[in-house]
């Protein structure tokens, strides 16, 4: 169900609202009534590359004009996905970033670019070379510097916490020391 609020306090169900089925919506505005939303897609008929899921995690889009109703793409963007989490960014020049967690080969988020956002070319290696992150939110600031915060993965020895990352171009990121 979507829902929508004039204060961010009350909430309302938004009628004739369509969603895709899929789960960690990415929405990215492609012209001024033109809406692209990336988001996880389980495969139950395919299994799992890493052993965070049991069911392969696709990466696949769908439209709308509206941001209320959404036609679903039949096009699977990347048939793995790993772990999941996709935030897909549109850089000021038009290019596009897609960010996720996976544990191929090693356990991270990963980083991929694209000229279109439908056709994608993974980057070699895990950001800030460091493998307890998760949870991708980047966005590009005014200064077309990127920020982004994630979390750590914690355990039975951690708790999780939130990371502020900055990157001069969305590629190679900085872990700042401290956490949030």
């Amino acid at each position: 169900t979507m829902y929508s609020s004039s204060d961010g306090t009350s909430w309302t169900p938004v009628p004739g609202a369509t969603l895709p089925n899929g789960f960690d919506w990415s929405i990215v505005k492609m012209g001024p009534n033109d809406y692209r939303m990336y988001f996880s897609s389980i495969n139950p008929n395919a299994p799992s590359t890493v052993q965070c899921s049991q069911q392969r995690k696709e990466l696949r889009y769908a439209t709308s004009s509206n941001l209320i109703t959404w036609t679903t793409s039949p096009n699977v963007l990347l048939d793995s996905i790993g772990c999941g989490v996709p935030h897909v960014l549109r850089k000021a020049d038009g290019n596009y970033l897609l960010y996720w967690n996976t544990m191929e080969p090693r356990h991270g988020i990963n980083i991929a670019t694209s000229p279109d956002g439908l056709t994608w070319t993974k980057i070699p290696g895990i950001i800030a070379d460091d493998e307890q992150l998760v949870d991708p939110a980047p966005l590009q600031m005014p200064d077309c510097t990127f920020l982004m915060v994630s979390s750590t993965m914690g355990g039975a020895n951690s708790k999780q916490q939130l990371r502020i990352l900055t990157s001069p171009d969305g590629l190679s990121w900085t872990l700042r020391p401290e956490p949030l």
